[in-house]
Order: C-alpha cells, then sequence, then structure tokens
C-alpha cells in the first residue's frame, strides 16, 4: 500500500504477488486479489485474460462480502473495456445474489448502474429510484439526486424525473433528505415556468419544515430569483428574501452585495425611502471593507444610487445636500455628473428653476469644469438655454445657443453619439429661434428667427424639433393675428410629416385659424380641415374634437339639422368618452334651438338638460349650465311651477350649499347668476316681490356676475 501510495507500481505489483502467495486463508487470498484487480483498474492495462481471471473469481468465491467486491470490480472492468451491456448485467447479476438487508452494498451497486448505464436512460432513472428508496448512507442520497438534477438539466429528463421526487415528497414516511429533494423539485419547477408551485414547495414546504436546513440560504436565493423573474416582478419579495439572506451574514463582501441588492430592488419598488436608507447602510458596510483597489468601482454607484433614491422620494433638499458631501469621494467620477444631471433634471421638473440656474452657476465657476465629460457639459449648457427660455430670459439665449453649437462642432469624432449630437443641435437650433421670436419687437429679430429655423429644417429635416419648428413659428403668427400665415404653417407640418403625432394637433389649430378668418365651408376653410383630421387619423384623441368642433361651427351657421346628425354620430362613436358630456350639453342646446320647429325637440332638450343636472360625476359648472337651461325650456313649455322648483334646486345645491358654493368656477357662478334673475323673474311675474328681492341679495351675498342689473332691479 505505501509503494502503492508513491506511486512505486512495479514494486506494489511484485510485493502483491509475493503477499497472495503467502496467504494462510482463503478469506486472505481473496481480498488481496481484490486489491491486484482495483490496480489493474486503476493502471488501465487491463487484458481479456485479466478479466476472465476476475470473472472466475467472482464466479466461484463463496464468501458473500467478498464476492461482492469481485462482483463489482468485474462490472467495473468490463465498463472500462467499453463492454456496458455486460457490466450492466453483471451488476444485475450481483444485485440478485446480495441477501435482504445489505442496504449499502445494493446502494453501491445500483449507483454504479446508474453511472453504467447513463442517468437519462429508463433504466438508470430506475436504478437511482431504488437507490433513494434504501435505507442508505446519506452520500449515496445525496450521489443519486446530483445525478437527477444533472440529468434533467443538461439533457432534458425533467419529465421522467418530476414523479419520481414526487413520490419521494408524498410518501408516509419522511425522506432523510426531504429538504434536498424538495430544492430540487422546486428548481425544476422554476425552470419549467411554474413560479408558483416552485415557490410554494421552498415556502410552505422546505423552509417551513426544516428551518435549520443546509439549502436555506440556496432557497432564500431561489424565491429572490422567482420574485425578480415572475411576469410582474414582485420587488417588495424580492427584497425580503435578499435581507433574509444578509441578515445571516455578518460581514463581507456577500452581505455588502446584498445590500446593495435589497436597496436596488426597494427602488424598483418605489419604495425610494427605505431604499435611501437601505444604500446609507450598504456605504457604511463597503466603508468598513477598507477596500483600495476596488473602492471607487463600490462606492461611487452607491453614492450615485443613493442620490437617485433621496431625489424620487422628492427630498432634493436631502439629495443636494447627500450629493454635496459626497463630492470629494466622487471627484471627477462619471457618477458624480449623471448625480448632477439627473438631480438638475428632478429640481427643473418641480419648477424650482432659480436653484437650477444657481446650481448651473456653480458648476460653471467650479475650476474642475474641464473635467466634465463633453456630452454631460453639453446637457448642463443646454439645460441653461433652455431654463432661460421658460423662466422668460431671452436675451442671453442665442448667444449661449450659439456657443453650443460652436462646442460641438469642435468636439473630436464619437465624443458624443451621432444621433444624440443631431439631437442636441437641432434642439438647441429651435430653442436659439423661440428667444428670436419672443423678442420679436422688430422685424430684424424676427428675420432671424426665420433663419434659425431654415437652418434647423435645412439640416435636420426629420427632427422633431424641425416638426416642432411648424408648430411654434405658426403659433406665434396666430397669437400676433397674422392668420393666413399660420394656417398656411400649421398646414404646412401636417403635409411634410403626415405621420408624425404632431399632424393632426397642427391640423386642429389650423381650422382654428381658418375659422377666426371668417373661412366657408370649403377643403381649405374648418369644416374641411376638421374633416381631414377625421378622415386621416381617426385614433388620435384629437378627432373626437374634431368632430365636436365640426357640429359647432354647423350650429354657429344655424345648420342646425346638419349639427344634430352630427352630435348623434359623436353619441354612436364614442359612448364612453370621458367628456360625453360636452357632446350631450350640445346636442340638448342643438334641440332647443330646433324647438322654434318642433315642440317635441323642447322636451328631449329639457329631458337631457335634467340627464345632465343628475349626472354627480360630470363637472359642477356644466351641471349648474344644465339646471339653468332645463328651467329655461320649462318656462318655454309653459311649466312656470316646474322651472321655479328646478331653479330653487340649482340655487340650494350648488349657491347656498357652502362646499359645493366653493367648488365652483367662474362659469358656474355665471350660471348660478342666471339662474337667481330667471326665478326672480318667475316670482316678480307671480307677484312675490319680497322673495324676488331676496334671491337679488344673493348676487352680492356671493359676489356673483350681474351685481349692477341686481342693483338697479332692487331700486325698483
Amino acid at each position: 500500500l505505501i509503494a502503492e501510495a508513491e506511486g512505486e507500481t512495479e514494486l506494489h505489483d511484485k510485493l502483491l504477488s509475493e503477499a497472495i502467495e503467502a496467504v494462510v486463508s482463503d478469506v486472505q487470498r481473496s481480498q488481496l486479489q481484490i486489491l491486484q484487480f482495483r490496480s489493474l483498474l486503476l493502471s488501465e492495462q487491463q487484458s481479456q485474460e485479466d478479466l476472465v481471471t476476475l470473472e472466475a473469481a467472482w464466479k466461484n468465491e463463496g464468501e458473500l462480502d467478498l464476492q461482492y467486491h469481485y462482483g463489482k470490480l468485474y462490472a467495473l472492468m468490463l465498463f472500462q473495456m467499453e463492454e456496458k451491456a455486460e457490466a450492466a448485467a453483471a451488476i444485475r447479476e450481483q444485485l440478485q445474489l446480495l441477501p435482504k438487508g445489505a442496504e449499502g452494498k445494493k446502494a453501491s451497486l445500483w449507483l454504479l448502474l446508474a453511472l453504467v448505464k447513463g442517468a437519462a436512460t429508463q433504466e438508470g432513472l430506475s436504478a437511482l429510484q431504488n437507490l433513494l428508496n434504501l435505507d442508505a448512507e446519506r452520500h449515496f442520497h445525496l450521489s443519486a439526486l446530483h445525478l437527477l438534477a444533472e440529468a434533467a438539466m443538461t439533457q432534458n429528463q425533467s419529465r421522467n424525473i418530476i414523479p419520481i421526487l414526487d413520490a419521494l415528497i408524498t410518501q408516509p414516511q419522511t425522506h432523510p433528505l426531504l429538504d434536498h429533494i424538495l430544492y430540487l423539485r422546486a428548481t425544476l419547477a422554476f425552470l419549467g415556468g411554474y413560479y408558483k408551485a416552485a415557490e410554494a414547495l421552498l415556502s410552505e414546504n422546505l423552509l417551513e419544515q426544516f428551518p435549520s436546513s443546509s439549502l436555506r440560504k440556496p432557497a432564500l436565493y431561489l424565491l429572490a430569483r422567482i420574485a425578480w423573474e415572475a411576469d410582474a416582478p414582485e420587488y417588495r419579495t424580492l427584497a425580503t428574501y435578499l435581507n433574509n439572506i444578509r441578515l445571516s451574514l455578518r460581514s463581507g463582501e456577500e452581505r455588502s452585495l446584498l445590500s446593495v441588492l435589497v436597496g436596488d430592488a426597494l427602488f424598483l419598488n418605489g419604495d425610494y425611502i427605505n431604499a435611501a436608507d437601505t444604500y446609507a447602510v450598504a456605504i457604511r458596510e463597503v466603508e468598513a471593507m477598507n477596500l483600495v483597489e476596488q473602492r471607487a468601482s463600490w462606492l461611487h454607484p452607491l453614492l450615485f444610487q443613493r442620490t437617485m433614491a433621496l431625489l424620487e422620494a422628492g427630498a432634493l433638499d436631502d439629495a443636494f445636500a447627500f450629493l454635496d458631501q459626497s463630492i470629494e469621494e466622487l471627484g471627477d467620477s462619471i457618477y458624480r455628473w449623471q448625480a448632477e444631471w439627473n438631480s438638475l433634471r428632478k429640481l427643473k421638473a418641480a419648477g424650482k428653476l432659480g436653484l437650477v440656474q444657481d446650481r448651473l452657476k456653480r458648476l460653471f465657476e467650479d475650476n474642475r469644469l474641464s473635467t466634465i465629460p463633453a456630452s454631460t457639459l453639453i446637457r448642463f449648457m443646454w439645460m441653461e438655454v433652455e431654463i432661460a427660455v421658460e423662466s422668460g430670459d431671452y436675451s442671453q439665449v442665442p448667444e449661449r445657443a450659439q456657443n453650443i453649437t460652436q462646442m460641438l462642432d469642435g468636439l473630436e469624432p464619437g465624443a458624443i453619439e451621432l444621433d444624440q449630437q443631431k439631437h442636441i443641435l437641432s434642439r438647441t437650433l429651435l430653442l436659439e429661434a423661440q428667444a428670436y421670436l419672443a423678442n420679436a419687437n422688430d422685424e430684424a429679430s424676427e428675420v432671424k428667427a426665420r433663419g434659425a429655423f431654415q437652418k434647423l429644417r435645412s439640416q435636420f429635416p426629420d427632427a422633431e424639433s424641425t416638426i416642432l419648428s411648424y408648430l411654434i413659428e405658426s403659433r406665434f403668427y396666430a397669437s400676433n393675428n397674422r392668420l393666413v400665415e399660420a394656417q398656411k404653417g400649421f398646414q404646412a407640418l401636417a403635409d411634410l410629416y403626415p405621420q408624425s403625432p404632431y399632424a393632426p394637433i397642427a391640423l386642429f389649430e389650423a381650422a382654428v385659424a381658418a375659422e377666426q378668418r371668417g373661412g366657408q365651408a370649403t377643403a381649405e376653410g374648418p369644416a374641411g380641415i376638421l374633416q381631414r383630421i377625421i378622415e386621416e387619423y381617426p385614433e388620435a384623441p384629437l378627432s373626437y374634437y374634431a368632430r365636436l368642433r365640426r357640429a359647432a361651427i354647423a350650429r354657429s351657421n344655424n345648420r342646425f339639422t346638419d349639427a344634430l346628425i352630427l352630435y348623434d354620430n359623436l353619441r354612436q362613436q364614442y359612448p364612453n368618452h370621458p367628456q360625453r358630456y360636452r357632446v350631450e350639453m350640445a346636442r340638448a342646446d342643438t334641440l332647443f334651438a330646433l324647438s322654434q320647429q318642433n315642440k317635441e325637440h323642447l322636451k328631449q332638450a329639457a329631458s337631457v338638460y335634467e340627464y345632465l343636472l343628475d349626472q354627480t360625476s360630470f363637472p359642477r359648472d356644466l351641471r349648474i349650465e344644465a339646471g339653468l337651461k332645463w328651467g329655461l325650456s320649462l318656462t318655454k313649455a309653459g311649466n312656470r311651477r316646474r322651472a321655479k322648483q328646478v331653479y330653487a334646486r340649482v340655487i340650494d345645491q350648488f349657491l347656498r350649499h357652502t362646499d359645493n358654493n366653493q367648488r365652483v368656477g367662474s362659469t358656474g357662478r355665471y350660471w348660478l347668476s342666471r339662474a337667481l334673475f330667471s326665478l326672480a323673474e318667475l316670482l316678480e311675474a307671480d307677484g312675490a316681490f319680497q322673495e324676488a328681492q331676496k334671491l337679488y341679495g344673493y348676487i352680492f351675498t356671493y359676489d356673483l356676475p350681474g351685481q349692477g342689473i341686481a342693483q338697479e332691479k332692487t331700486r325698483e
């Protein structure tokens, strides 16, 4: 044995042969021969003669233990000589020779048979199942589970292995390795996409039944992965599982990494305050690791992410304070400038333009300005221009915009991605043109604006900024009552960019300009332009409002029958539109107008007004208008008593009820005033002058429109 351990093969064989000759019992001889055959297997020098000799020893051995070893060696030698079928037959025969209760030997042979046949074969799987059902040593069961797992994951045998595992899980007696079986079964369920089943096996079975299992940590990791990979990721659950693992660790890289991951999961869940707190814990843990070379790679992303969490939580002051405190650690890291950029964007979105300008000024005055990546520096400069435009400070915009253009022209190729560069340049030219228009007090400024628009459109014909330039320029003309130019510009956008989402918007504004010009019902008139929206952009949100405005134009031209048809079509096409009440009100007004010719229309109008008044989900101002018009319809129909009741209801519900009164808008207050005057007139006609005077007093009490008329009425 010493010679074998020291690699003295020839000496080993010589001494072993001498020992066999010197033995005094058959048992000793058999044991030594087994060593001799094992040595042959290891040396890979076995011959057919050796195989015959070993087979004879196996067949002739009467002692069961020795026979078992001979049989096992014989099967191994057959396997090594590529005679797998014979090897498997020998194992099966040896299994038959073993007496009842030789569980360890049977386990070894079943394992060997699975290896010989292959764990993915039917006989191999059956061998492993038999092994797992034996009362054998733990290492045999672990080997069997390992082979099953390997067959499932590398040879697509999950379908055949799952029933084996399920039988072991549900059998009456608890298997010694049930926690391992549950883990493997859960893994296969997860890999098969059965996340709920995998989660139940892990949380309800493994962790609950075996809280101290060595597989607790892998099970929690798998549960975390299930939460992450769900169709709708369960970030809160993910954070919980990762935190459970984290709490089981004292310190070190894995605990710190888990702290980061818990923070990320909370961040993704929208729990920004707890995410920020968790990142703070992770930062302290990383600092305690006393890293040198890896310090920046750990700390910089964490400092950035905690800043982001505070920003998303709305804690802007805390975010900026933390960022300022982190600047020394971050240095000129890209994370510092990304944090600055995102922080400024949040501040800008919150409308705190003055604070953004102050911080940008500090950044531009910083001596380390040259260390800012070119792409980030240009973004800062671009934001400065945007804020100037939004705050109405246009005086320095053209100069700053030109500085951005010059800087972009001077960049090394590849310093900024080409698409990003085009976006910034086109957006900058648009802002420059806007600034000139804002200061267009003279013809020269307008000429400069047109020059900037022309440059933008020629250099970047397909950019979004170019499309927007037509809207901005046309709106400028419209605001200055230059309606022909405005309409022409709006229609140019729709003609040049018919696929743009801005096209229906431009057409709608073109229709408004045409209507203001007094355009007739031609292709270039408002109705014709609105019809283009309806036909070319039927799915656009503005299609609804185009139809509504077409009907309104028909009404304004006293084409009430046409308008009624259009409103009826709208009701059918958009029965659930959130602003369907506008159609109902306009339709009722049209019916009211048609009642001069057909009294039936008056009843229909009154019915719609009543319906609108009763709808508590509709705007209050509209409901008050509906109530007033319902009263007018009843008065016109000669039902003065009912009209008085309706006016009284409107006044009581929306004026004298304090909560409703406070939430009535300016339009609603106008209609309330009309309701008071209408009711007062009916009361005066009935001789109830004192009650009418009281109503006129409400005009002053509630500070409603019409106080001049009310004052004259009180004098009468």
